[in-house]
């Protein structure tokens, strides 16, 4: 009941300002695998690796019902995720350690601002952490008492979370070398897992050519440690200093046991062989999946340090990055929409300059993408989600269109129309 509340506070926490603008992934998402005709489209369609096959399929699913694409029902599938990943937290937790520790670590998990971010966009990656959350859990149960109903269970979170986000692999990972570092795994666990591999990598066997395709190449992040570390504790100054406090007091009482030291050498040399890899796209959010884990953490170690009412002020700041447009659209995409379908249903044509051809399509179809400032002569109306992301062509069009209007977002954008 406890883990029940927990989830449905989350919810009410999350739902106010659902209805903004979707930001320049969820646009991507919705207009290139959600809003289409087909329900296998999201399993061939790729788009700069911005599809979560399992997630899109889903939302594509709550479009069909539905019949609506809008920002707030898209948003419910991503909330109730968050929620639900909060809410077992608590429910586990607070079954092994106690109530208090379960609140501790639920707390400290929702106001974490990248699972904030992530859990009220239109992406999968609060899916990537209730399926890492709920195997886990299904792990420990089936390990002390085996049965065909857990056992379906972890291989269909699992399975649902490899085929929403790749990097739930490191999940598994982590169970594998948890298992055998014990001298248990079995039979069953490498029937599990070969079922798992097989189903989860079968939605992808439609976009493995548009991926390798892709060719991000190599970007090398020198920040990404501290950003990563960060994001994982909280980023506020005073609540990572908390929250990575508890963290290294359970590490450090659990220093004698070797399942620990061998998750924690696997998945430090995780973390720097990436980082060294330096693949493009490498952000924190991918690592989402981890924050149940480092927020459980924090609350044994506050509670064994007798100090679990720090959370009273790790969790309030952990929040604050997040308070910032929590409600306010990050883009102009919502709000040029109508003005776009004013000048098509008049004839006029429509164009994007950057990436509004990218966002604007979540909204409104028929926006031509321009590059060069001859293409302005045969647009109607010109949108500029982001300026800066073609300043050239954005100072061409100032000066060739008799009207601009600035439209307010976290990033502002410019209308251009004759």
């Amino acid at each position: 009941m406890l883990g029940i509340t927990a989830a449905l506070v989350t919810a009410a926490a999350y739902l106010p300002g659902s209805g903004r603008a979707f930001d320049y992934d969820g646009s991507v998402t919705v207009a290139k695998f959600v809003r289409t005709e087909s329900l296998l489209d999201p399993f061939r369609r790729q788009v700069v690796f911005n599809n979560h096959p399992a997630f899109s399929f889903l939302e594509h699913l709550v479009y069909s019902v539905t019949g609506s694409a809008s920002s707030w029902v898209m948003r419910l599938l991503p909330i109730a995720a968050a929620a639900a990943c909060v809410g077992l937290l608590v429910g586990a937790a607070g079954r092994r350690w106690g109530p208090r520790i379960g609140l501790t670590a639920g707390a400290l998990l929702a106001t974490n601002a990248v699972f904030v971010r992530t859990g009220r966009e239109v992406r999968g990656y609060s899916w990537v952490g209730l399926c890492g959350l709920a195997a886990t859990v299904l792990l420990f149960d089936l390990e002390r008492s085996s049965s065909r109903a857990r056992s379906i269970g972890y291989v269909a979170v699992s399975t649902l979370g490899v085929a929403t986000h790749l990097y739930m692999a490191l999940v598994l990972l982590g169970h594998v070398a948890w298992l055998w570092t014990r001298g248990r795994i079995t039979a069953e666990w490498r029937t599990r897992w070969l079922v798992v591999t097989v189903l989860g990598l079968t939605v992808y066997v439609g976009l493995v050519a548009l991926m390798a395709k892709t060719g991000r190449g190599r970007v090398f992040h020198p920040k990404f440690l501290a950003t990563l570390a960060g994001d994982l504790l909280g980023r506020e100054p005073v609540a990572m200093a908390i929250i990575g406090a508890g963290v290294a007091v359970t590490l450090w009482s659990l220093r004698a046991r070797r399942e620990a030291r061998t998750l924690a050498t696997l998945y430090l040399a995780i973390v720097v062989l990436l980082w060294l890899l330096a693949p493009r796209d490498l952000y924190s959010r991918f690592f989402v999946w981890s924050i149940p884990a480092v927020a459980l953490a924090a609350a044994v170690g506050l509670a064994s340090i007798r100090l679990p009412a720090l959370v009273l002020v790790a969790a309030p700041l952990a929040l604050l990055p997040s308070v910032h447009g929590y409600g306010r659209d990050a883009l102009i995409n919502r709000v040029a929409a109508p003005y776009v379908k004013s000048v098509q249903t008049r004839g006029g044509h429509a164009c994007g300059i950057g990436y509004a051809t990218e966002t604007l399509p979540a909204y409104v179809d028929g926006v031509e993408h321009i590059v060069r400032s001859d293409q302005l002569a045969h647009c109607q109306i010109s949108v500029a989600v982001e300026p800066t992301n073609d300043p050239n062509l954005v100072a061409a069009a100032s000066r060739f269109y008799p009207h601009h209007l600035w439209l307010g977002a976290r990033t502002p954008g410019l209308l251009f129309w004759r």
